[in-house]
């Protein structure tokens, strides 16, 4: 057992898939994302910026399930 509830292994799992998923990683290299349950909600150049493009959603959910991750650029 991890310790984690599920709200948590669900963030980190989201937190895992954003950093080492290819597709994420070209698409979204170098901006900072907020996901759940492996769907990108927004985007931006920081955490603010991702967190309003995803509010634009009317299904985004509360913050406290909501994953933010800086996402690396694609390996060369």
């Amino acid at each position: 057992m991890s310790g984690l509830t599920e709200q948590e292994q669900q963030i980190q799992d989201d937190h895992e898939w954003c950093l080492h998923d290819p597709e994420v990683r070209r698409l979204h290299g170098g901006q900072v994302v907020v996901v759940h349950r492996k769907r990108i909600l927004g985007a931006g150049a920081n955490h603010l910026a991702a967190l309003q493009a995803a509010q634009r959603d009317p299904a985004c959910p509360t913050g406290d399930k909501l994953a933010f991750v800086v996402v690396p650029f694609p390996a060369c």
